[in-house]
């Protein structure tokens, strides 16, 4: 769902959701429409169905209360991770507002015994649930193989990987949990620290 006040930015996109037509498809089977329309753009097939709109709509009637959610906890964890070393937490410029769809931290990995693998193994033996956001694309199969994309070529996405795990964050978390993974989190690290 894009949600945009900006009227060129929301005429651009409604060209691009549905195959780049210049014109609304269902305008062109009404009584005042025409069958002929152009194809402006190279688009995609991404408008919504009505299933997916009679669910999205409620949602976004929530996204505020949500995103206030998510804050909580990413404050929560800035404030309990904000003198451990282990970690490198976000960085937020003053004059921005981050969604906190995630919560990515970079694992000091030369200060620790374990990799970022066997670190995740260690939180999943105490119900921490970890992603890993997002690997970079010249290392996914498809993409090395095609193109002959090599690590060398790009030397900060290929250093940066292998640190990067993404703390649990979602609407509903409760307190008790975030707390869960900040003790865990410190436990488990300090535990493989060199």
């Amino acid at each position: 769902m894009i949600c945009t006040n900006d009227q060129e930015i929301a005429e651009r996109c409604a060209i691009m959701r549905l195959h780049g037509i210049n014109r609304d498809a269902w305008k062109r089977y009404s009584e005042a429409g025409s069958w002929y329309y152009e194809v402006v753009a190279p688009g995609y097939k991404y408008n919504f169905t009505d299933l997916q709109a009679s669910l999205g709509l409620p949602q976004l009637k929530k996204v505020d209360t949500m995103w206030e959610w998510r804050k909580k906890i990413a404050l929560r964890y800035l404030e309990g991770f904000k003198d451990f070393d282990l970690l490198t937490l976000p960085f937020i410029k003053h004059d921005r507002e981050s969604s906190w769809h995630l919560f990515p931290v970079r694992l000091n990995l030369e200060m620790l015994t374990k990799n970022r693998a066997q670190i995740i193994d260690e939180l999943k033996k105490h119900n921490i649930g970890v992603g890993v956001h997002f690997m970079p694309v010249h290392q996914h199969l498809y993409y090395s193989e095609t193109f002959k994309l090599d690590d060398k070529n790009y030397p900060v996405a290929s250093a940066t990987f292998p640190r990067l795990m993404s703390l649990p964050i979602y609407p509903g978390m409760t307190d008790n949990s975030v707390e869960k993974v900040i003790t865990s989190v410190r436990e488990i690290l300090n535990q493989f620290r060199r």
